[in-house]
């Protein structure tokens, strides 16, 4: 059955933060350091890491750390499923960023971003990341950095599947002439993080990373960030608690309450796809809509994001 997940945006404008609650981070380093959970406290970070030198059986020893160091019941592995899926090594130091760099905020740690895991094309096209054990109760958002220090043009492609409906792709330039922030410019990506939407894992609880060569016959992957969103309990309320929503997420359904004039839903480009005659308790049948985002909008000004 398909669920109706609710991200509330109280405002007059469409297209804001969300109201989703953040509820625990993880951070991963990949490449040539020490196979082991490091700490970093510079720039006041004080982020824990989960640190993975290798392309084998590091991947599979242990469970997850979050970013205060509480060990999960989440694991990574390595999951590739064909003879072209698969990554190469490792390389490092000095491939990526070696000093801190701000404009990739919290994973703009030199430790983390001078060195990445690699595919190579021949013999490789793709790799594959497996999250698994994850809250299916939660949403996953990821921060991805690859960087390698080459002046020939290199472009990476990220993409990541979760439950049908929830998936997320972006390409990378990784390597190339003056592509980074510096004086005259550098050849690796120093500026630029791939940010995903909202990720729901699958019902057994995973969620999959391709890492895929576009161009340039390599793609990268230095470091990650993958934050862990409380989507399951959310009610949203407007500023003078007239106007009440509330998730039904066993069913196709959402529910509002204390609405006077209109309920319109309208597509995230502006389009009204439905009204809605207005009662003290008004549900809204959702079946009939595809995944995606929507606005509601209640009384012509005030504005709900959602997800289904």
């Amino acid at each position: 059955m398909k669920k109706t997940l609710l991200t509330f945006l109280i405002a007059t404008t469409f297209l804001q933060t969300n109201g989703q609650s953040l509820v625990q981070k993880f951070f991963f380093d990949f490449g040539l350091v020490a196979d082991s959970t490091k700490y970093d406290a510079v720039g006041n970070n004080g982020n824990y890491w989960n640190n993975y030198t290798g392309v084998g059986a590091s991947f599979h020893s242990r469970p997850l750390v979050n970013a205060s160091n509480v060990i999960s019941n989440y694991h990574i592995a390595i999951t590739n499923t064909t003879a072209t899926c698969g990554f190469t090594g490792t390389n490092g130091p000095n491939f990526g960023p070696s000093t801190n760099t701000p404009a990739l905020g919290e994973l703009g740690i030199a430790s983390a971003t001078t060195s990445a895991i690699y595919e190579a094309n021949p013999p490789y096209t793709s790799g594959q990341l497996t999250f698994s054990g994850l809250n299916t109760g939660k949403g996953y958002k990821f921060h991805i950095v690859g960087s390698r220090a080459s002046a020939s043009v290199r472009v990476t492609r990220y993409t990541l599947n979760g439950l049908v409906g929830y998936s997320f792709t972006d390409t990378l330039t990784t390597s190339g002439t003056a592509i980074g922030n510096g004086a005259g410019g550098v050849t690796y990506n120093n500026s630029r993080v791939v940010q995903s939407t909202l990720i729901k894992p699958t019902a057994g609880g995973t969620i999959t990373l391709d890492i895929a060569t576009v161009s340039g016959g390599f793609c990268y992957l230095n470091c990650m960030k993958m934050e862990e969103y409380d989507i399951s309990t959310a009610v949203a309320k407007t500023e003078n608690d007239n106007v009440q929503l509330f998730p039904k997420l066993s069913e196709n359904c959402v529910t509002v309450i204390g609405a006077k004039k209109s309920i319109d839903v309208y597509t995230v480009s502006g389009i009204k796809i439905s009204n809605h005659k207005v009662t003290y308790e008004t549900r809204i049948n959702t079946s009939s809509f595809a995944n995606g985002v929507y606005v509601l909008v209640i009384d012509g000004e005030k504005s709900f994001k959602f997800i289904k």
